[in-house]
């Protein structure tokens, strides 16, 4: 309790309230950690999220409008950065994911999107530009999967109405 007092009298946090480097966590940690992020963002706008705990058709979380009934209950699976995997094809699920651009200014931003619509629409830019779908890369023939830590522009543009800020 001293510590406490001496703290409120320095106006300091406890040390039990400083912040922790999200880099040093595992991933476990990471995405407990990015569930209640993107749980805290939800609720700005409106959803009530509870954690599905046994990945129920791949998801890890639910997401329900607090007032608006009528709007579609989200099944998201939480990523660390943009994905899109074979295994969530088919599955109405939607990927949240934590991101911050190289340079910018505002933290906390998440990305929540449609996996199937975007892997279509992102697939069609790039086989406008003359590259393959994701879906023809070695990476996907491989494993299933395909995600990208830094986002290029194209499928930023695309993915701008599912940008969420805190």
């Amino acid at each position: 309790m001293a510590d406490m007092a001496k703290n409120k009298a320095t106006g300091a946090l406890p040390s039990a309230f400083e912040k922790i480097s999200y880099t040093a966590l595992n991933a476990k940690q990471k995405e407990v950690h990015n569930f209640h992020h993107i749980a805290a963002v939800l609720a700005r706008h409106g959803y009530a999220s509870y954690p599905i705990r046994d990945d129920w058709n791949g998801g890890d979380m639910i997401a329900r409008h607090m007032t608006d009934p009528d709007r579609e209950m989200l099944t998201i699976q939480i990523k660390g950065r943009v994905t899109f995997d074979q295994k969530y094809q088919g599955k109405n699920l939607w990927i949240g994911f934590p991101h911050q651009a190289a340079g910018a200014a505002e933290e906390g931003i998440i990305y929540i999107y449609p996996h199937d619509e975007i892997l279509a629409r992102y697939g069609d830019v790039r086989v406008a530009k003359g590259q393959q779908r994701l879906e023809q890369t070695g990476s996907w023939q491989k494993d299933g999967l395909y995600s990208m830590g830094s986002p290029p522009k194209d499928l930023l543009d695309i993915l701008e109405p599912y940008r969420l800020s805190p």
